[in-house]
């Protein structure tokens, strides 16, 4: 488990598909959402509110949720590197 903590987490310049997550080591994950509209909570986060962090986690007021170690994970993913956050 990562014991990094989430400072921020935005949609990028109003689209809701692409966030931007700031670590407490001041690295930013730009993240494309893409890959989870098929969940049908993710598909709705086009018509919710701007993602929100407890630290732990991005979530959505319907209920979606990425923990750290998942936008890690698609972060890794989406850059074919190993993350050394």
């Amino acid at each position: 488990m990562n014991q990094r903590k989430i400072i921020s987490a935005e949609a990028y310049d109003g689209d809701p598909n692409e966030i931007h997550v700031e670590l407490d080591n001041g690295a930013i994950l730009m993240l494309r959402l893409t890959p989870k509209l098929h969940d049908p909570l993710f598909a709705e986060i086009q018509t919710l509110h701007l993602p929100r962090t407890d630290g732990g986690r991005v979530y959505w007021s319907n209920g979606a949720s990425l923990s750290l170690d998942e936008l890690l994970n698609m972060f890794t993913d989406e850059t074919g590197s190993e993350n050394k956050t």
